[in-house]
């Protein structure tokens, strides 16, 4: 929402918003001079002759409500987002995992390389001085979310998708097959000049290729995919490969972001781009330069040799990612906090989050995140933690979601050389990792002094 609130501002249209809180986002759209309501009031329609929404928005919010009285134009915000990528060349990433990070590449790639495009993610970044730009070029990148198949109404010329797992399937009548056949329809919306870039190592696409009208190339490590990243070097802040194109090599890659998984994210990104016939080489030189969006193993800072990573990983296949790019940073411990997000995403994955916490040494959880939804009988932090020390032989703390008591307990937990890493979705987890290093650095001040 607040991505498309900039991208509209910036093309000279006057916006105005409203939330329910102050947060960064926020402060940076009224640094930019727009205004934000902060409360869901009617009277802030006053003088509007359209309303955005997000599926996040109840149909009973007062705004909605009054804007429905009015006879005011809804818009929800895809229907926004669709405007903008399908008149142009628009390239839209979808995938369960990593879209915020490719979408975040390409948008630098393509700025660098002069191209001015219009950028959209869902996260702040600091490369792109926040989460949106407002270019003139021809290109528009924005992430396309499958969560309320709003990703439907879009009409790309190139079409990502990074894999399909089964997540959000409380929007699928909890049937993966409904899932994938809505990312079936999403490659086939393509503009017929266009394409599709599809994961090639991942079966479910792989099973969709051959019924998708538009091209379909694939990258991914093994061997039959068009673009194959190889020669590989991991390290704890990066990694440096070879992509290669049919088999030949077509450029070497540095990355300053780590994991396998940014790997995978920049082969998408790049094979995008060399199928668009940019200049590779030029264009893996500005990769080198992305730092990652925010949330995305950000390092917060380190104190007393214990490093603070926060990670917005909220599903069991982000979770395991997260914390083996975790293991690579060679810290003697991996202390993980964890607060899951919505009982439907717990009851449908509980298995998997039993097994996600493989390279987890030390584990604390609070109570679900409901984000709206209503309890679900047995579906409980204490019954997820419980399975997984039935399941793991790992001893589970649980503690109440709380900033101040879940910082008392991780300083009581721990020691130099610890990598603290702060796991879920929402912008107040990523609050909890700076106060945890912000009392952490106070802690070693206080120290020193004495």
């Amino acid at each position: 929402m607040s991505a498309i609130a900039h991208v509209l501002m910036e093309k000279g249209y006057r916006v105005s918003g409203s939330d329910l809180r102050c947060t960064e986002i926020t402060r940076a759209l009224q640094e930019k001079g727009l205004p934000v309501f902060k409360e869901h009031n009617p009277a802030n329609l006053d003088g509007v002759e359209a309303v955005v929404y997000s599926s996040a928005i109840p149909s009973n919010n007062p705004e909605l409500v009054e804007a429905r009285r009015r006879g005011l134009p809804l818009k929800h915000r895809s229907d926004m987002l669709a405007c903008l990528l399908n008149d142009s060349t628009g390239i839209a990433v979808a995938g369960a995992h990593g879209k915020t990070t490719t979408t975040s590449m390409l948008g630098i790639i393509l700025a660098e390389s002069g191209l001015d495009p219009t950028v959209l993610i869902g996260a702040l970044s600091d490369d792109l001085t926040g989460n949106a730009v407002a270019g003139k070029g021809p290109y528009v990148v924005a992430e396309a979310c499958e969560s309320d198949h709003s990703f439907l109404k879009y009409s790309p010329f190139a079409a990502i998708v990074t894999n399909i797992e089964p997540d959000h399937l409380e929007n699928y009548d909890g049937d993966f097959n409904n899932l994938v056949q809505a990312y079936r329809q999403f490659l086939q919306n393509t503009k017929k000049e266009g394409f599709c870039m599809v994961y090639g190592d991942d079966p479910v696409l792989q099973s969709l290729k051959e019924s998708v009208n538009p091209r379909v190339l694939t990258y991914g490590f093994s061997a039959g995919n068009m673009y194959r990243p190889q020669n590989i070097e991991l390290y704890p802040g990066g990694s440096k490969f070879d992509l290669y194109y049919n088999g030949d090599k077509i450029a070497r890659v540095t990355l300053s972001v780590p994991g396998e998984h940014n790997i995978l994210n920049a082969t998408a990104a790049l094979s995008a781009c060399h199928h668009m016939g940019l200049n590779i080489n030029k264009l893996a030189q500005n990769l080198e330069r992305f730092n990652g969006a925010r949330r995305r193993f950000q390092v917060i800072g380190s104190s007393n040799n214990i490093t603070v990573v926060d990670d917005y990983a909220h599903h069991p296949t982000e979770i395991i990612t997260t914390l083996k790019t975790a293991r690579l940073q060679n810290k003697k411990r991996n202390v993980v906090f964890f607060q899951p997000k919505r009982y439907t995403r717990t009851r449908f994955l509980f298995d998997e989050f039993t097994g996600a916490f493989t390279d987890a040494d030390v584990l604390v959880m609070s109570e679900i995140f409901g984000f709206g939804e209503s309890p679900i009988p047995g579906i409980t932090t204490e019954a997820l933690s419980e399975s997984i020390e039935k399941n793991t032989g790992k001893k589970v703390t649980v503690v109440p979601y709380d900033h101040e008591a879940i910082i008392e307990k991780l300083l009581d937990i721990l020691e130099p050389g610890d990598l603290a890493v702060t796991l879920g979705a929402g912008d107040d987890i990523a609050e909890l990792a700076q106060k945890l290093y912000r009392t952490m650095e106070k802690a070693c001040q206080l120290y020193h002094q004495a």
